[in-house]
């Protein structure tokens, strides 16, 4: 199989995984147990689609960054 190591930074905590063709947003998330809502992007901070192939747009060794939603805004009183 042809896999590429990635790291995943998410929480504080590091995850190594092997990702392999047609790996989305959602296995990577699953294999790390993140929650449905994180989102998962490279250093320009641009996210992955839920459903992308990031295999194809990842390097070995590449680093990776899993972080929550951000909440703009303020609620109207």
């Amino acid at each position: 199989m042809n896999e590429k190591s990635v790291t995943i930074v998410a929480n504080g905590a590091v995850h190594d995984l092997a990702v392999a063709p047609s790996t989305s947003t959602a296995d990577v998330r699953r294999q790390i147990n993140l929650p449905p809502e994180y989102l998962l992007s490279k250093r320009d901070g641009l996210p992955f689609g839920e459903h992308e192939d990031i295999w194809s747009r990842v390097q070995p060794g590449e680093k990776l960054f899993a972080s929550p939603p951000a909440v703009v805004g303020v609620a109207a009183a």
